[in-house]
This record gives structure tokens, C-alpha cells and sequence, in this order.
């Protein structure tokens, strides 16, 4: 007799399924991870089940976290595309496209442009599934996936710099993804593996977005220069945080107007804040410094550059050799060839120099 799968979880169940929270599993089986023994790890570690950790790792340090972007709200986009006959006779006589098969996600002129639905197929090396231009065109929920993944990046470009910035041990947040992903082409077109019950969106792994195994050695730097420690997004909700982690904190705004007078356990920053504007708001000699926690209620797009080139350039090329890549995967069966898997688009430099306050 098989057993429970929601008693005896695989990973999929556990950490994507149910985001890594403990809804009656008896066991976990960490299982459907990438990243070998590291991405286990820190699978592990973000759900909060990782007990080998030193003494000091929840009453030490000071850091620094920010909230995600959000998904637009309205309508989700659709499991499928609109068929292809449905959809040339409404275009035809001027209709509307049906919620979810258009929005915020889809590519201009989305609403008039009808694609035929390919079947999976064996190509010319024998490789299963359809390239990943065909994924992306024949699944909503990919093209909504990609577009969040890109806007998440650029958070992270901002979010993990202010750390960096202001010295402090960074706490990545959890996104929320809007598709799944596997080795295996059948999870296109509608994002979902079968028999699964996942839910859109859903509070994804790191690994959804980053390559987690390849952050190892962002903590050290390079060249000699200091670098970024982190931390997994349930850090700071972790039942053995200290009393100092879990009430000692400021919260940072970004504004477009003039930022207003200070209140306390509040910091506002002009939206396009230098590197020099950060340090003075909440840097060393300032009431936020003595804060253990700060957090951004935002961060894309919310720097405008680094004054000082020479260290903008530096956590440029840190950030870029161990984080702000990553890549959605699978539309064929062997994602080590080309035309299987969707690169996420890396940010746009931040300004460096006088360019920051141009």
C-alpha cells in the first residue's frame, strides 16, 4: 500500500507545493532539487529545517532585506492560450481577448496576434518537447513568470547593493513564481506538472530564480575586497531569532517627491538614491546604523548610482559573477542544449561617477 504523498512528502510537494511550510508532512524527501548538495542545503535552510548551524548564526550580525515586487494584481494569465480558431474569429470581428489571455505579461500587439498550439515533438536529434520560443509563445503563465523573474533581478541588483553599501549580511526575500519548472518538457504549456496541485502564484525557492550553488564565495569577495554574507529568506521569521533580530529595525521608503521629516523606526530616501545619499541616511554615525535590521519597503529600480565609480564597479562585477543571472528551465528533454531553457535579462548597470547625479 502507497503511502500518504501529503504525510511522506517528496520536495515537490514540500518545498514547491506547499512553499516550504509544514502542512502535516511526517518527512521530507529532498528530492526535485537542483544545485546538488548545496541546493539541498539551502532548501533545507529555507524552510527553516536546518539545525546544524553555530551558536551565534540567530543573535549575531546586522542586516538588511527588502520587500518583492508584487504581482500585478487582476487577472492571472491562463493555463493555455486562447485557441487559435477562437481567437482569429474574435479578432476578426473586433473582440476583446478573454481575462488571462492577455495582460501585463504578454509581448505588444498580444491582442491581435493568434498562435497555433505545437504538440510536443522528437526533433532531429531525437531531444522531446518544443524549443523554448514555443514555450513562451504557446504559455501565458511562462511569458508572466519571465517578465517577474526580470523586474526581481532588478530588485536584487539595488537590494543586495544598499547591504553592501551599509556593510551589513544580506537577507534575500521569497518571490512569488508563476511557473514551475523541470527537467521533463511536461510542464509546458500550462506551467504545471502532472498531478501536482500547485497553485499561481506561488512563494518559489531561491533556485526558481538564481543559481543558488553558485553563490558559494559571494561572502569573500574579490581581489581583497570584502564581500556580501546571506541569508535564506526564513531568517528573519525563524523561531530562534533573538529578541534583539526581531524588534531592533528600520524601515526604509523610497519617494518621488521630497522626503519628509524622519519618524522613529522610519527612513525616507529620494527614489534614485546615490551610493553617498544611502551611506548619509544609513550608514555609520546614523540613528539607523545602530538598528539590526533594516528594511526597504522596496528596492527596484530604487538606487540612481554610485558617486564612487570605483565601487560601484566592484559590487557590479561581484554581483554579476555570482548572482544576477539565472534562467527558467525546461521546454526539451536535454536543457545542456541550446533552445531549451529562458534566460532571465540581466539588469542594466546601475551609473557610476557623474553620471550617478546627472
Amino acid at each position: 500500500m502507497p503511502l500518504p504523498a501529503g504525510l511522506f512528502c517528496g520536495g515537490h510537494t514540500f518545498f514547491v507545493q506547499q512553499s516550504g511550510e509544514r502542512r502535516g508532512c511526517l518527512n521530507v524527501h529532498i528530492t526535485f532539487t537542483e544545485g546538488g548538495v548545496h541546493g539541498k542545503l539551502w532548501r533545507l535552510r529555507e524552510a527553516g529545517l536546518w539545525g546544524l548551524e553555530p551558536e551565534q548564526y540567530y543573535d549575531e550580525g546586522r542586516y538588511l532585506s527588502f520587500r518583492p515586487p508584487p504581482v500585478p494584481a487582476g487577472p492571472l494569465p491562463a493555463a493555455r492560450v486562447e485557441p487559435y480558431d477562437e481567437c482569429v474569429a474574435r479578432v476578426a470581428r473586433g473582440g476583446a481577448p478573454p481575462a488571462g489571455a492577455v495582460g501585463w505579461w504578454s509581448p505588444p500587439g498580444s491582442e491581435s496576434r493568434c498562435v497555433k498550439e505545437v504538440r510536443q515533438y522528437d526533433d532531429k536529434e531525437g531531444l522531446h518537447g518544443v524549443t523554448i520560443q514555443e514555450a513562451i509563445a504557446h504559455s501565458p503563465r511562462l511569458q508572466a513568470h519571465l517578465r517577474m523573474a526580470d523586474r526581481y533581478l532588478v530588485a536584487l541588483r539595488d537590494g543586495m547593493a544598499a547591504a553592501w553599501l551599509l556593510n551589513r549580511t544580506f537577507v534575500f526575500p521569497q518571490f512569488a513564481c508563476l511557473c514551475d519548472r523541470s527537467e521533463w518538457p511536461d510542464v509546458m504549456p500550462t506551467c504545471r506538472l502532472e498531478n501536482s496541485d500547485l497553485e499561481f502564484p506561488f512563494r518559489c525557492p531561491l533556485n526558481f530564480l538564481l543559481n543558488v550553488h553558485f553563490m558559494q564565495g559571494i561572502e569573500n569577495g574579490l581581489q581583497g575586497r570584502r564581500g556580501l554574507p546571506y541569508r535564506e529568506h526564513s531568517f528573519l521569521t525563524h523561531p530562534w531569532l533573538s529578541r534583539r533580530l526581531r524588534e531592533s529595525r528600520t524601515e526604509v521608503r523610497f519617494r518621488s517627491d521630497a522626503p519628509s521629516a524622519a519618524a522613529p523606526g522610519l527612513v525616507e530616501l529620494p527614489r534614485g538614491a546615490t551610493d553617498a545619499e544611502v551611506l548619509a541616511a544609513l550608514g555609520p554615525g546614523t540613528v539607523a546604523a545602530g538598528s539590526a535590521v533594516i528594511m526597504l519597503s522596496e528596492a527596484e529600480d530604487v538606487l540612481g548610482g554610485f558617486e564612487d565609480a570605483a565601487t560601484g564597479a566592484y559590487v557590479r562585477s561581484l554581483l554579476d559573477q555570482k548572482v544576477l543571472y539565472g534562467s527558467w528551465c525546461c521546454s526539451r528533454t536535454n536543457f545542456h542544449r541550446p533552445g531549451a531553457t529562458a534566460f532571465y535579462t540581466k539588469p542594466a548597470e546601475l551609473p557610476l561617477g557623474v553620471r550617478a547625479t546627472a
